[in-house]
């Protein structure tokens, strides 16, 4: 299931972590990227230097999707 464009963000109190696309945030200088998820929509010539926890799309939806 694909939502290309949607304006997506997610606060995680239990954790106290927030997820949100990057392009939403005028000053990156302190954050850092730690998930990267979604890894399979991703266009072949984006790519991020670093190492960090990826997921796929089907990775995310079974671990967050309502189970409803």
């Amino acid at each position: 299931m694909r939502r290309g464009g949607v304006r997506w963000e997610n606060r995680n109190p239990e954790f106290g972590t927030y997820h949100m696309p990057i392009g939403l945030q005028d000053d990156t200088g302190g954050l850092k990227m730690i998930r990267e998820i979604f890894t399979d929509e991703k266009a072949e010539v984006v790519k991020f230097s670093g190492e960090r926890n990826t997921m796929t799309g089907e990775e995310v939806l079974a671990k967050y999707a309502s189970k409803e």
